[in-house]
């Protein structure tokens, strides 16, 4: 075999390599692209639940658990608020839910505005009638809030649609390398006509 041929033996063997190389980003790029549908999907679907309900309610709940938490927000102010878990009974029926950043305030202001949450106290939640006839939480589901929930899931379905596409252009590419690597060189002649 001539060293010409080796060359290209090894750079075929280094195609095919980065080909199988190239398929991991596109199998990220599908996770991605196929979570990040599902979260836009799931944010869409629980808006319009909210939306075209026709029976939203103000009830008193118990509250079950509550953690306080800090967070930093603009200009580094920090933030005191609770995230708590309640009972509530609606249309006789009870049931529990998780309450996010309940009375969110800063922290210099916390203790002030005495907006404590214990396990066993009684707070007013808003809740709504969703369509399989069970009662939720309202939380906050303004457009707002959708299009700000749905801009996760959206980066990572851009994310996703972008590595599976590099990834198959990529593979398309490097078989075309791939196809002139192995073909055979024409037997270029001496140029010389034949008598």
């Amino acid at each position: 075999m001539s060293k010409r041929a080796e060359r290209r033996q090894r750079q075929a063997e280094k195609l095919k390599k980065s080909m199988r190389n190239a398929l991991y980003p596109g199998i990220l790029g599908l996770i991605l692209l196929v979570l990040g549908c599902i979260g836009i999907f799931q944010n869409i679907t629980e808006y319009n639940d909210f939306k075209n309900t026709e029976n939203a309610l103000s009830v008193p709940a118990e509250v079950t658990y509550a953690e306080l938490k800090s967070v930093k927000r603009e200009f580094d102010t920090e933030y005191n608020y609770y995230n708590a878990t309640v009972k509530y009974t609606a249309e006789g029926k009870e049931y529990s839910g998780k309450l996010d950043h309940l009375n969110e305030v800063p922290a210099r202001e916390f203790h002030r505005l005495k907006k404590n949450v214990n396990p066993g106290d009684i707070i007013e939640i808003d809740i709504y009638k969703a369509p399989n006839g069970e009662y939720r939480i309202l939380g906050n589901n303004s457009v707002e809030s959708t299009v700000i929930s749905s801009v996760i899931p959206l980066i990572g379905a851009v994310v996703g649609a972008f590595l599976l596409v590099a990834s198959i252009l990529y593979v398309i590419w490097a078989r075309q390398d791939l196809r002139k690597l192995t073909q055979k060189p024409a037997n270029k002649g001496n140029g010389a006509a034949q008598e």
